[in-house]
């Protein structure tokens, strides 16, 4: 009796329950799927836009000089002043992108006094050659990345195809990066290296070094 007790209890539990159904199968399908994540939907919202300015003094160095009489280029490129302004995109990711436009002015002057170019310094003291060959101007569409760290820090790229207007028309390359220290919520001192090339005549190419310092203005554009 024990014994068939003992059987009847190990078969009732080897018969699986035929009305039994897993959880997904009462589970509406649509219910199911709303619980997956998109991975194309954001996960936070979208930081405002952005308008980035930036004004600041830089010099280059010239790794190759070209020492031929129509150049007569030293060590060092002129000094330059250099103005930035960029919109950079709404979004969530931790980098942003932005596109704006450059415009350097050279301050110093560059070359012999024959064939070389007057700086705007040069120029507005009057120790200019007269009249002035120059000063050099260029002005460059720019792409630019921009990331913002704990409202403290700025950091940035930009990419330009900078075009020499004056005194001759000579296209160039030009990346550089940059770290900018906010003292307040939009305003603080910026500094920033790159690397540039320039198409010169008769077919010469002109690399450059360049260290620049400023002020950097970002401004939160508010929906």
């Amino acid at each position: 009796m024990r014994h068939a007790l003992f059987a009847g209890l190990l078969l009732a539990t080897a018969v699986p329950n035929v009305d039994a159904q897993p959880e997904d199968a009462e589970t509406p399908w649509s219910t199911r799927r709303s619980t997956q994540v998109d991975p194309f939907e954001p996960l936070a919202p979208p930081e405002p836009a952005r308008i980035v300015v930036q004004v600041g003094l830089g010099t280059s160095l010239r790794p190759v000089q070209n020492v031929d009489f129509e150049f007569s280029q030293g060590l060092f490129a002129p000094g330059f002043l250099d103005g930035h302004v960029a919109y950079v995109l709404p979004t969530a990711a931790a980098w942003r992108h932005g596109f704006g436009v450059d415009i350097s002015v050279g301050l110093t002057g560059d070359g012999n006094v024959l064939t070389g170019v007057d700086g705007l310094v040069e120029i507005l003291t009057g120790q200019a050659v007269q009249p002035p060959n120059g000063p050099q101007m260029s002005i460059a569409p720019t792409y630019r990345l921009y990331r913002r760290l704990e409202e403290d820090w700025v950091l940035g790229a930009r990419a330009a195809m900078p075009v020499n207007v004056t005194p001759n028309l000579s296209p160039g390359l030009e990346l550089s990066g940059q770290v900018a220290r906010m003292l307040t919520a939009g305003l603080g001192p910026y500094a920033e290296l790159g690397a540039s090339a320039w198409l010169g005549s008769s077919g010469t190419v002109h690399p450059l070094l360049s260290v620049e310092v400023g002020l950097l203005l970002d401004y939160e554009v508010l929906p």
